[in-house]
């Protein structure tokens, strides 16, 4: 339902879906100041050690890209060796 969730986590996915999300839908779920994080795999040559192989990953800009229409404000950062995070907020209507 609306303005229903204070956090909504997408972990080593976003990479599987090719990013295709609902997100103006995953916007309205979220109470103002709420966030969406999104963590998946590198896109940095260091970390294809690990996880799935390089065409199947996306830069941490790219998805911070993606949610900027939907959300008031993005960060980005890498986690690790292998992982990175991005972080959006809902402002309050």
């Amino acid at each position: 339902s609306p303005e229903s969730a204070d956090v909504a986590c997408c972990i080593a996915t976003w990479h599987e879906t090719r990013g295709k999300f609902d997100l103006p839908g995953l916007a309205r779920i979220l109470r103002p100041h709420a966030r969406g994080v999104i963590i998946d795999w590198r896109r940095d040559p260091e970390s294809w050690e690990s996880g799935p192989p390089e065409n199947a990953r996306i830069h941490k800009e790219e998805i911070a890209t993606a949610l900027r229409p939907h959300f008031s404000r993005t960060w980005a950062e890498n986690l690790g060796r292998f992982m990175f995070a991005v972080v959006a907020w809902r402002e309050d209507k």
